[in-house]
């Protein structure tokens, strides 16, 4: 059988140096309410001053302006958001792994003009956030003071939207009564605007750069899938796949495991020509 090859560029960490720790706030550029119940998957709150996290009802998507920390090394992170309406104990923090439009997503698709669902047709929200499609999750209890939420946040979830491998975070409501409607204000008030704090590392930081593209051998193609096999360098984090040119989703694309070989299995390649 012919093997078939694809250039993988994969993002390394390169070390630096920083001479003294700093705490930076980065705004939210975008957010909105994901609604995921009958009736209102085509709801978009994109545009409105407050949204609701409400359980599984209603799942916020937030994107951030990360240009000040990209290439740093992340010590610890904070999601800040102003308190609205009732009281949030807790919540599920998840990279979100496509793209999406704040004032034309909803539960049913991320808003953009080529696909029809979240990063491939037919896939609802759910399917690229929570643990999904190689999305990384942090759980984080309320630390509810001063009118506001402190919410920690994994560093790496941190470091995926930097690098430009997640598309933002999902806030997940632990609790699940729907008798409520818990509310956090958006980034239409100006004065109470979430953003995300961030201390970076003082000791050694890391400059996330792109290795040269390697091409790696495909194994099993098929007319819509196939399986690259990838033995990562010591410190690359991600990484970023192009196929004839098409970069591919970040859906099917696992962070990197150490220097440990991986099978990655690539999907929806239909249309491809070379597979």
């Amino acid at each position: 059988m012919q093997n078939f090859f694809i250039p993988l560029v994969l993002f390394a960490a390169v070390i630096g140096q920083f001479a003294t720790a700093q705490t930076l706030q980065l705004p939210v550029t975008a957010d909105n309410s994901i609604v995921m119940v009958d009736g209102e998957w085509n709801e978009n709150a994109g545009s409105r001053g407050q949204i609701r996290i409400k359980g599984n009802q209603h799942i916020v998507a937030m994107a951030f302006d990360l240009s000040a920390i990209q290439g740093k090394r992340v010590k610890r992170a904070t999601l800040v958001c102003h308190q609205s309406e009732q009281a949030i104990s807790g919540v599920t923090l998840s990279t979100i792994a496509a793209p999406w439009d704040e004032l034309r997503s909803n539960g049913l698709t991320a808003g953009l003009p080529e696909v029809t669902g979240w990063g491939y047709p037919a896939a609802r929200f759910p399917a690229v956030m929570g643990g999904n499609a190689f999305t990384l999750v942090h759980q984080s209890n309320s630390d509810a003071r001063d009118g506001k939420y402190f919410w920690d946040v994994s560093p790496d979830i941190v470091h995926a939207m930097a690098s430009g491998i997640a598309y933002g975070i999902a806030i997940h409501e632990h609790d699940a009564d729907v008798r409520r409607n818990p509310t956090i204000f958006a980034r239409e008030q100006s004065a109470k605007k979430p953003y995300l704090s961030v201390e970076l590392d003082d000791r050694a930081n890391a400059e996330v750069v792109p290795e040269p593209p390697m091409v790696v051998p495909v194994l099993n193609p098929s007319h819509d899938t196939a399986t690259l096999r990838v033995t990562p360098r010591a410190g690359t984090f991600a990484y970023e796949v192009h196929i004839d040119g098409q970069p591919l989703g970040r859906h099917n694309i696992p962070l990197a495991k150490g220097t440990a070989t991986q099978d990655i299995v690539l999907r929806d390649l239909a249309g491809l020509q070379h597979l």
